[in-house]
């Protein structure tokens, strides 16, 4: 199967302006917040590490094409439905909403951030049946 990163904004997103300006001065002094947006998205946890979540949010089966998304995430992730992150698994199903971060740094180059807020569990992975075993000689 072939695995696309889509690095695009999904279609479902909300552009949401901060301070009702879209060119407002960022966190930092040397970077400038062009736009902020929260989306949301749904799909399998297709990787986990400390520092990232990667999901597998469409499969198009005739074609044998997924398209996968990898989000950052940190200590301070809120989790909704399971205690910590050990409990989520690879196969399970959950909702993240997240933000993408546009800015202008001191370069005058524009950049983009994508952070990980809210992670929800909807529910556990799909476990295959185990093949029958044959009778063992003697049985």
């Amino acid at each position: 199967m072939r695995i696309k990163i889509i690095s695009a904004v999904l279609a479902m997103g909300l552009v949401l302006p901060i301070n009702g300006s879209l060119f407002a001065q960022g966190k930092n002094e040397d970077k400038k917040l062009i736009m902020r947006t929260s989306n949301e998205v749904i799909g399998e946890i297709s990787a986990m590490g400390k520092n990232f979540i990667a999901l597998i949010y469409e499969r198009d089966k005739e074609k044998g094409t997924e398209y996968e998304m990898l989000l950052p995430i940190d200590a301070g992730i809120k989790l909704e439905h399971k205690k910590n992150m050990s409990e989520l698994q690879v196969g399970d199903t959950v909702t993240i909403q997240y933000e993408d971060t546009a800015f202008e740094d001191a370069n005058m180059a524009k950049k983009m951030e994508r952070k990980a807020q809210v992670i929800s569990f909807v529910r556990a992975a799909v476990k295959k049946p185990e093949p029958p075993h044959p009778p063992e000689p003697g049985d």
